[in-house]
């Protein structure tokens, strides 16, 4: 078993570029929701929350976390703005990294859960009861309470780090005595609830996704004698746009699904490969955003009319007969 344990500079240089790019990205993507959508109801704030929870989550994990994983032996470091100029303990940020990532895939299901009511009251056909709204939406609050929970069933508390380093991993233990910040995981019965967590929830999250989606493109029958055109349209538009950020969500929902797997294989490329997941985790908040700006018609316009525009032509007029004259700079 080799470890790195010096930080990884392609990695540290990716997290800030990345950051800082996303950080762009979701600003102006939650301005455009807030100043640039039609009138949604309360979708609008529901997509709203899940743009906010993307953000949040890319800037923990690129300027204020920055984990670094010790795999195949179950622990990290971070080197973040936090963990650096702060010193808070890598085994909170790492907890509330991933409990972040939990509410984001929420958000998103409740996106396509509640865009499929929406459609429902209008037509008065598949709504769901508030009891059992209500019941969804403490199940929602739990599955984060819970990861965050286990996490801390499975952390080792710092005094009893070395302890066990210096009885199981002798061989590193100098290594540890050098990191400032790090955070080191029991392997025992509460990682097997994680997993069974991690699955049930990955699995009822895209299963609401699916069902809903369907259902809402049944709906769209029904729809057409009871709103107008250019809603049908604006309907179908956003439904698409979220079939399209539940794509895009696979580039955080399989690289946390590959982090459960390492904790089971002890791989000796196991770090390597979760540098990688980490990367791909950063970068799916720009592409989310992209996605959202390119499906959605009436941000990706704003956007069309407000950057600049190529001047390949200096001037244009129409003569009297019909004729475009156009007049080339030079």
């Amino acid at each position: 078993m080799s470890i790195a344990f010096s930080p990884s500079f392609w990695l540290i240089a990716y997290y800030y570029s990345i950051g800082f790019i996303s950080l762009i990205f979701n600003v102006i993507t939650i301005l455009l929701i807030v100043f640039k959508s039609y009138k949604l109801d309360s979708f609008k704030y529901y997509l709203l929350a899940y743009q906010v929870s993307c953000a949040n989550y890319v800037l923990q994990l690129t300027i204020l976390f920055q984990p670094m994983p010790l795999f195949p032996l179950l622990g990290g470091y971070c080197q973040g703005f936090l963990a650096t100029y702060l010193g808070i303990w890598a085994h909170y940020m790492i907890t509330i990294n991933i409990a972040s990532a939990v509410i984001e895939v929420e958000l998103l299901t409740i996106c396509f859960i509640m865009k499929q009511q929406s459609l429902s009251l209008i037509i008065n056909k598949h709504v769901i009861p508030e009891s059992l709204l209500y019941t969804g939406a403490g199940a929602f609050i739990y599955i984060p309470l819970s990861v965050f929970l286990t996490f801390r069933q499975i952390t080792m508390s710092q005094e009893d780090q070395m302890a066990y380093i210096a009885t199981n991993h002798p061989e590193y233990h100098r290594n540890f005595e050098e990191l400032q910040n790090f955070a080191i995981f029991h392997f025992n019965s509460w990682c097997y609830y994680l997993v069974v967590v991690t699955i049930s929830g990955g699995l009822f999250c895209g299963g609401a996704a699916i069902f809903t989606t369907a259902d809402m493109f049944r709906m769209m029958k029904d729809l057409q004698t009871r709103v107008s055109r250019s809603s049908l349209k604006r309907y179908r538009a956003t439904i698409q746009s979220l079939i399209a950020q539940l794509v895009v969500s696979m580039m955080l929902v399989v690289p946390l699904t590959t982090f459960v797997a390492l904790i089971f294989n002890k791989s000796e490329y196991a770090q390597a490969i979760a540098q990688f997941c980490l990367a791909i985790c950063a970068l799916h908040s720009i592409v989310n955003a992209g996605v959202l700006i390119l499906s959605t018609s009436q941000y990706r316009n704003f956007l069309a009319r407000k950057l600049p525009q190529p001047k390949f032509f200096k001037s244009s007029s129409i003569h009297p007969h019909g004729r475009v004259q156009l007049i080339a700079t030079m």
